[in-house]
Protein backbone atom coordinates (compact mmCIF):
# COMPACT_ATOMS: atom_id res chain seq x y z
CA UNK A 1 0.00 0.00 0.00
CA UNK A 2 0.77 3.72 -0.60
CA UNK A 3 0.00 6.76 -0.70
CA UNK A 4 -2.80 7.46 -3.48
CA UNK A 5 -5.74 6.50 -4.47
CA UNK A 6 -6.85 3.99 -1.96
CA UNK A 7 -8.57 1.86 -5.21
CA UNK A 8 -5.40 1.41 -6.35
CA UNK A 9 -4.81 -0.95 -3.81
CA UNK A 10 -8.10 -2.97 -3.49
CA UNK A 11 -8.18 -3.25 -7.16
CA UNK A 12 -4.51 -5.04 -6.84
CA UNK A 13 -5.33 -6.63 -4.22
CA UNK A 14 -9.04 -8.52 -5.70
CA UNK A 15 -7.38 -8.89 -9.16
CA UNK A 16 -4.13 -10.22 -8.21
CA UNK A 17 -4.73 -12.36 -4.75
CA UNK A 18 -8.54 -13.39 -5.33
CA UNK A 19 -10.09 -15.91 -7.92
CA UNK A 20 -12.57 -13.90 -10.82
CA UNK A 21 -15.53 -15.24 -8.36
CA UNK A 22 -14.17 -13.87 -4.98
CA UNK A 23 -13.39 -10.56 -6.97
CA UNK A 24 -16.44 -10.03 -8.71
CA UNK A 25 -18.46 -10.71 -5.48
CA UNK A 26 -16.30 -8.64 -2.89
CA UNK A 27 -16.60 -5.90 -5.79
CA UNK A 28 -20.24 -5.85 -4.77
CA UNK A 29 -19.70 -4.63 -1.41
CA UNK A 30 -16.10 -3.66 -0.92
CA UNK A 31 -16.25 -0.42 -1.77
CA UNK A 32 -19.14 0.65 0.23
CA UNK A 33 -17.68 -1.00 3.21
CA UNK A 34 -14.62 0.90 2.29
CA UNK A 35 -16.64 4.14 2.31
CA UNK A 36 -18.38 3.12 5.72
CA UNK A 37 -14.85 2.46 7.37
CA UNK A 38 -13.66 5.96 6.42
CA UNK A 39 -16.51 7.28 7.94
CA UNK A 40 -16.16 5.85 10.93
CA UNK A 41 -12.61 7.23 10.80
CA UNK A 42 -14.42 10.88 10.61
CA UNK A 43 -16.33 9.88 13.81
CA UNK A 44 -19.19 9.46 11.23
CA UNK A 45 -19.09 12.90 9.63
CA UNK A 46 -19.55 12.09 5.91
CA UNK A 47 -19.16 15.48 4.80
CA UNK A 48 -15.25 15.09 6.10
CA UNK A 49 -14.69 11.99 3.67
CA UNK A 50 -12.60 13.50 0.62
CA UNK A 51 -14.31 10.86 -1.92
CA UNK A 52 -17.80 10.37 -2.74
CA UNK A 53 -18.85 6.95 -3.65
CA UNK A 54 -19.27 7.55 -7.14
CA UNK A 55 -15.06 8.77 -7.50
CA UNK A 56 -14.55 5.64 -5.62
CA UNK A 57 -16.56 3.94 -8.18
CA UNK A 58 -14.52 5.36 -11.30
CA UNK A 59 -10.72 5.64 -9.77
CA UNK A 60 -11.76 1.55 -9.34
CA UNK A 61 -12.76 0.80 -12.44
CA UNK A 62 -9.99 2.54 -14.62
CA UNK A 63 -6.86 0.38 -12.30
CA UNK A 64 -9.07 -2.36 -12.09
CA UNK A 65 -8.55 -2.09 -16.42
CA UNK A 66 -4.81 -1.38 -15.51
CA UNK A 67 -4.24 -4.22 -13.24
CA UNK A 68 -5.78 -6.65 -16.09
CA UNK A 69 -2.09 -6.12 -17.90
CA UNK A 70 -0.23 -7.53 -15.14
CA UNK A 71 -2.64 -10.57 -15.19
CA UNK A 72 -2.02 -11.35 -18.72
CA UNK A 73 1.77 -10.72 -18.27
CA UNK A 74 1.80 -12.41 -15.02
CA UNK A 75 0.05 -15.63 -17.39
CA UNK A 76 3.14 -15.14 -19.77
CA UNK A 77 5.44 -15.15 -17.31
CA UNK A 78 3.73 -18.60 -16.12
CA UNK A 79 4.07 -20.20 -19.24
CA UNK A 80 7.66 -19.39 -19.89
CA UNK A 81 8.38 -21.83 -16.88
CA UNK A 82 10.85 -24.53 -18.10
CA UNK A 83 9.72 -27.78 -19.07
CA UNK A 84 11.21 -29.63 -15.55
CA UNK A 85 8.76 -27.44 -13.81
CA UNK A 86 5.54 -28.28 -15.63
CA UNK A 87 3.49 -29.87 -13.17
CA UNK A 88 3.77 -26.79 -11.39
CA UNK A 89 2.63 -24.97 -14.58
CA UNK A 90 0.14 -27.38 -15.36
CA UNK A 91 -1.14 -27.00 -11.56
CA UNK A 92 -1.24 -23.06 -11.80
CA UNK A 93 -2.86 -22.53 -15.15
CA UNK A 94 -6.08 -23.51 -14.94
CA UNK A 95 -6.55 -20.99 -12.14
CA UNK A 96 -5.00 -17.95 -14.05
CA UNK A 97 -5.94 -18.34 -17.23
CA UNK A 98 -9.44 -18.15 -15.64
CA UNK A 99 -8.69 -15.02 -13.63
CA UNK A 100 -7.11 -14.24 -16.60
CA UNK A 101 -10.64 -14.42 -18.97
CA UNK A 102 -13.10 -13.70 -16.07
CA UNK A 103 -10.80 -10.09 -15.70
CA UNK A 104 -10.72 -9.31 -19.54
CA UNK A 105 -14.60 -10.15 -19.86
CA UNK A 106 -15.69 -7.75 -16.72
CA UNK A 107 -12.81 -5.18 -18.51
CA UNK A 108 -15.04 -5.45 -21.92
CA UNK A 109 -18.63 -4.71 -19.75
CA UNK A 110 -17.25 -2.07 -18.73
CA UNK A 111 -15.47 -0.33 -21.46
CA UNK A 112 -18.77 -0.90 -23.29
CA UNK A 113 -20.35 0.34 -20.83
CA UNK A 114 -19.51 2.63 -17.21
CA UNK A 115 -16.47 3.69 -19.49
CA UNK A 116 -17.63 3.74 -22.93
CA UNK A 117 -16.43 7.61 -22.90
CA UNK A 118 -12.61 6.20 -23.61
CA UNK A 119 -13.41 4.92 -26.60
CA UNK A 120 -14.94 7.82 -27.61
CA UNK A 121 -11.93 9.93 -26.63
CA UNK A 122 -9.41 7.42 -27.69
CA UNK A 123 -10.93 4.97 -30.08
CA UNK A 124 -11.07 7.12 -33.22
CA UNK A 125 -7.28 7.85 -33.60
Amino acid sequence: MYEGSPMNDLARFLSMCASGIVRRQAEIFAIDFYLECLTKEFDGDSSKVPYTREELQISYNYVFICHILFLISGGILLGSVEKDEEKFREACWDKIEQKILMACEDAIKLLDGEMKDIFKKFGDK
